[in-house]
């Protein structure tokens, strides 16, 4: 790993960063391209392995959002309390501010495209003085929260399963080893597939863009259109 050097540092050394964008438009630096140059000037050697393309890059976002989950986690409560009429609103009215968040995150990734991500993000976006505490608390706080949000999914598939189980058999599971050992089960299947690699990964986010993009934007517009007709459901 290359050694970390904070920006201002860098900037010492390097005169600045504009100084350091004309060396390369004068041809000084050989052999960078653009995003080395600018990992560079942060204080990084690029190691970075491009292994995904655009496509699969895309599909992350997917992959974290958990559509697919969520959107079956929400249904039943959302035809309860509103119908389709909540569901349609609620994407509608929360989806612009969910917008902006993206286009702010992606305004950072932008000027600091580091593999560090948010950690990196933190220490970059602090002094000297605060940054690497900044940063440590930030990443047991997504700790915690990925944490959360794993066991919540994984608890979730298994209810899911169960339900659909009990739909075409008629048989209600209603054991809760069962749930708690199907629950295990999906835990066990994410770890491992987390230890494939980047690449592998890759094939789960070509299924999510393919598959789950045009059938989010399905639902969407049935709901558009049966909101209509049962505003009063």
């Amino acid at each position: 790993m290359a050694q970390f050097c904070f920006p201002r540092q860098t900037e010492k050394k390097a005169g600045s960063t504009v100084a350091s964008i004309s060396e390369k438009e004068s041809g000084d630096i050989s052999g960078l391209d653009y995003d080395a140059q600018r990992l560079k000037d942060l204080g990084y050697k690029q190691e970075f392995n491009r292994e995904i393309n655009q496509l699969v890059q895309f599909g992350f976002g997917f992959a974290v959002v958990a559509v697919l989950p969520n959107w079956l986690l929400n249904f039943g409560s959302s035809m309860v309390s509103g119908g389709p009429a909540s569901m349609f609103f609620g994407w509608l009215i929360v989806s612009p501010f969910v917008m902006c968040i993206a286009l702010s995150i992606s305004e950072v990734i932008s000027a600091y495209p580091v593999s560090g991500g948010v950690y990196s993000w933190c220490f970059l976006l602090t002094n000297e003085e605060w940054g690497p505490f900044v940063s440590w608390v930030f990443a047991y706080i997504n700790l915690a929260g990925m944490i959360a949000t794993q066991g919540t999914l994984a608890w979730s598939c298994a209810s899911f399963v169960y339900q659909i189980v009990g739909i075409q058999t008629g048989v209600i599971i209603d054991s809760l080893g069962a749930s708690v050992g199907l629950y295990c089960a999906f835990q066990l299947v994410a770890t491992f597939y987390a230890f494939l690699g980047l690449k592998f990964s890759s094939y789960l986010n070509y299924f999510l863009s393919m598959c789950l993009f045009p059938g989010s934007w399905e639902k969407k517009i049935h709901l558009f259109f049966l909101t209509p007709f049962f505003i009063r459901w």
